[in-house]
């Protein structure tokens, strides 16, 4: 099994030096890392160039000429990686010296995992451990891995993603169906939730990174706490649900284009499901009376509760409403 490194860089020469260094003390070494650079304005670019001159892996250093965004500019990166086994990387973590080779080990296990994603240690600028883990941070929690292994991965990643992307390896040959991934996905979620579709995904109950909380970072991991939580549930409103209706509408598009590969047919009455469930929400009635009577009526499908959070997304909806008048 050949191992590529997709990484993405935009002016990240403060931490990068120390992620790109992470990969030279890999027990197993890669077979080659690509990077896409998405128009740094910093020195990224020239750390870049001098880290090729001293790796011991073929480095290919790709330089946008337009900024494309976090997602397409992971999707160049992996469709230009060659091979078998693609890493993800952002340019700000650091990885464990055995994670590349506690992950190859995953694969070669059985040719049915294509997938394989870990846990990560949270820590701040200096890599000093925050006290919680990643799985902790997006509650990927017991009930859920026990889905994973039941083959229900899919139904736990239509309610929210757990896996990020920076833990996470696939097979290449999914980069077909993968691509394009749309503008409004995030590349992990989307990888993860096809694939899952297709094949099996594997969680490695193991912390193989740091994953480093900072000021310029796109999408962090904190621990919620109660008004966090609510804070959060406060900002979604009709809107959200109705753009997150047309997200999963690109998802059942992809999935039936690839009907003849799923898993089971079922997979797409889920997204349906789904669907349904996110039009209700971003639908529901200004007067609480008649949404009351919606909300319990959709309460009895059980969708609050695979797809939303259950009791305090049914609370929000009735007590609260939609912020949007």
């Amino acid at each position: 099994m050949n191992i590529s490194i997709a990484m993405c860089t935009y002016n990240g020469e403060k931490y990068i030096e120390q992620q790109l260094n992470s990969f030279l003390t890999q027990t197993i070494l890669p077979n080659e890392l690509v990077i896409c650079d998405d128009c740094s304005k910093d020195k990224t670019i020239e750390i870049l160039q001098e880290f090729s001159k001293k790796a011991k892996f073929p480095v290919r250093i790709y330089l946008n000429e337009k900024n494309l965004g976090s997602t397409k500019n992971f999707e160049k990166a992996i469709g230009l990686s060659k091979g078998d086994i693609i890493f993800c990387s952002d340019q700000d973590d650091v990885w464990h010296n055995q994670k590349i080779a506690e992950t190859k080990k995953i694969f070669e296990t059985s040719d049915k995992i294509s997938l394989v994603f870990s846990n990560a240690d949270i820590v701040n600028n200096n890599l000093d451990t925050l006290g919680y883990n990643l799985w902790e941070s997006i509650k990927f929690n017991k009930i859920e891995k026990t889905q994973f292994k039941k083959d229900k991965a899919f139904k736990v990643l239509l309610k929210h993603n757990v896996v990020t992307g920076a833990t996470m390896a696939f097979k290449k040959e999914f980069k077909n169906i993968l691509f394009p991934i749309p503008k409004n996905w995030i590349h992990d979620a989307w990888i993860a939730v096809i694939i899952s579709a297709i094949s099996n995904i594997y969680f490695l109950d193991k912390i193989l990174m740091k994953y480093r909380q900072h000021e310029n970072q796109q999408i962090g991991a904190i621990k919620e706490n109660i008004h966090i939580s609510l804070n959060i549930a406060l900002k979604n409103n009709r809107n959200s649900y109705l753009n997150e209706y047309k997200y999963f509408s690109y998802l059942e598009e992809r999935l039936t284009e690839n009907k003849e590969n799923l898993n089971s047919y079922d997979l797409l009455l889920l997204v349906k499901d789904k669907m349904e469930h996110l039009n209700i929400r971003g639908n529901l009635p200004k007067t609480r009376i008649h949404r009351t009577l919606v909300v319990l009526k959709e309460s009895f499908t059980k969708r609050y509760f695979n797809f939303s959070n259950g009791i305090s997304s049914i609370f929000k909806d009735i007590i609260i409403g939609d912020k949007e008048k």
